[in-house]
């Protein structure tokens, strides 16, 4: 399967219980045992071509799953639905158990699979056991080959792909798509968080608890300081801006038992941090870099000696901007402790672009939050999900925009491009894909709503003529039901929706959660090109 449009394999949703199941009874063959996943690997029913390509592929495999470069590209790819779980974590959990492939008979994991694996409720613990068909081992190469196995081998630990067909918006953002992908390649599907240029948003260290917050630093304004109130965990955090002036705080002082502060020297900005986190923050350690050498491209990184609080427990993660950024922000979740943080960065000396807002909203904010926003300076060119009578679920894939000479948006709209935020909401209904029309991005939505989304659709325009203040546009379809008040929210003139903030609570009637509330976050894109510096291009 060729990059791009892999996509035919795909998982079986539990144990076959029998060899008789596969279609024929073989007999157990086991083959070479060699160094794997997390130290063997065996075959079964496999001829000894067969479990060459396998050997090869398991070598592959060993070679790279605990590299550094390894370790970056998970780093570095946009997935949804993680679990809570952060990209080291990921790469222990895909290590705990010896790999049993088993080549099957073309079919047994169905038409339009080449490859099957359980998937068990996630924290499940389950045999690392996958079916392979043997006319696929026929027409692959080995990093194909590895590619599919940690694929499968990553739906044992409870990942599924939402949705189930790669040709469905959202496939190549689930974890099992991703950490084939960067075995088999050492890239990601789709754009890059490292990518430098406009603004990007780090992975994610921490868990899923609390509620999402959004910590911005003033437009053309960097982070130059950070203050933590901790006891063994990280308790509340509040940043501090190059222009003087400081974000709001989240989190509660709870059982805090120190304060701790760390500035960046005059003429430095914070490009990250590194710490310890389970499902909490434990601690940080800011890392600054002066703004020369960010403005030259040539930084180089030096961390406070000074722990912000908390604890060393827990996974150690280090997230730091591309080269050229430095941090803006932050995106995170908070109830009485900090409980996630994905840093957000920004080119220091590139165009300097009003920050996302909230803008209005549909439905009732009640339930589980999420807040999502494009990087790259993106913007959503396309809602996908699932919905039945009601909104089930629901996602954004973005492209990252630059600017012509006059400073209006310019889609990169190329398929290496596409990146995507975590979805909302539960398993039921069918999947939906509305992308606008090509060429267009949504600057509204459209919904069905009471005190639930029923139904939601875009409202697109073309990037030129909505910066232009033509209000020219178009519509993709309603997914979900036919009930609930229909109205329209239009991002104020000139913005497009580059975010969204959804609420997800459980629905008795239907026994499953389901979207209660949307509101996007809009952005203006077409900007004057005003450079960091301070010298602009006139529109």
């Amino acid at each position: 399967m060729s990059r791009g449009t892999r996509g035919s394999r795909s998982f079986a949703l539990a144990l076959l219980a029998s060899t008789a199941a596969c279609g024929s009874v073989e007999q157990e063959d086991v083959g070479t045992i060699a160094r794997g996943l997390n130290g063997s690997w065996t075959t079964a029913n496999c001829t000894s071509q067969e479990e060459d390509l396998i050997a090869q592929a398991f070598g592959i495999i060993n070679s790279r799953i605990g590299t550094s470069e390894y370790r970056q590209c998970l780093r570095s790819a946009f997935m949804i639905e993680r679990h809570g779980v952060f990209v080291e974590d990921m790469i222990a959990l895909m290590r705990v158990m010896p790999t049993k492939v088993r080549c099957v008979a073309p079919g047994t994991c169905g038409p339009k699979a080449d490859a099957c694996a359980p998937v068990p409720p996630f924290g499940t613990s389950i045999p690392e056991e996958m079916k392979i068909h043997k006319d696929y081992l026929g027409a692959v190469s080995a990093s194909q080959l590895a590619d599919t196995i940690v694929h499968e081998a990553a739906h044992t630990k409870g990942w599924t792909h939402f949705p189930f067909f790669s040709s469905e918006y959202g496939y190549p953002w689930s974890v099992t798509v991703q950490m084939g992908s960067c075995m088999a390649h050492l890239d990601t599907e789709g754009w890059s968080r490292l990518q430098p240029h406009g603004d990007t948003e780090l992975s994610p260290v921490g868990g899923d608890g609390g509620q999402p917050f959004l910590l911005r630093c003033p437009s053309g304004a960097r982070v130059t300081g950070a203050t933590v109130d901790a006891s063994t965990y990280v308790n509340r955090l509040r940043l501090r801006c190059s222009d003087g002036s400081y974000t709001a705080r989240v989190g509660e002082f709870k059982d805090s038992t120190t304060t701790y502060t760390h500035n960046c020297s005059a003429g430095w900005s914070m490009v990250g941090f590194s710490g310890h986190a389970d499902s909490i923050l434990r601690n940080l350690r800011s890392w600054c870099v002066r703004d020369i050498d960010l403005e030259s491209d040539y930084p180089s990184p030096q961390k406070a000696t000074q722990w912000l609080g908390g604890s060393v427990a827990g996974t150690y993660a280090a997230r730091l901007c591309p080269v050229g950024m430095a941090v803006v922000g932050a995106v995170g979740r908070s109830g009485a402790r900090i409980d996630q943080v994905r840093w957000l960065c920004q080119d220091i000396d590139g165009a300097i672009l009003p920050n996302p807002h909230a803008y209005g909203y549909r439905g009732t904010r009640t339930g589980n939050a999420k807040i999502g926003i494009c990087s790259g300076n993106g913007v959503i060119h396309a809602l996908f999900g699932y919905a039945g009578a009601e909104l089930d679920k629901l996602g954004g894939e973005c492209f990252p925009t630059t600017r012509d000479v006059w400073g209006a948006p310019v889609l990169m709209a190329q398929y290496q491009t596409r990146h995507a935020f975590d979805v909302n909401g539960g398993p039921g209904g069918e999947v939906f894909d509305k992308p606008c029309p090509w060429g267009e991005v949504l600057v509204g939505l459209r919904v069905r709503s009471g005190a639930r989304i029923d139904a939601v659709g875009g409202v697109c325009a073309k990037p030129a003529d909505w910066s232009a203040g033509k209000n020219v546009v178009s519509y993709t379809p309603l997914s979900g039901g036919s009930t609930g008040s229909y109205s329209t929210l239009l991002c104020p003139a000139r913005e497009f929706v580059v975010g969204l903030k959804t609420w997800a609570k459980h629905t008795p009637e239907h026994d499953t959660t389901t979207i209660h509330g949307v509101a996007p976050y809009c952005r203006n894109l077409g900007q004057p090109l005003t450079i960091g510096s301070g010298a602009s291009v006139a529109k």
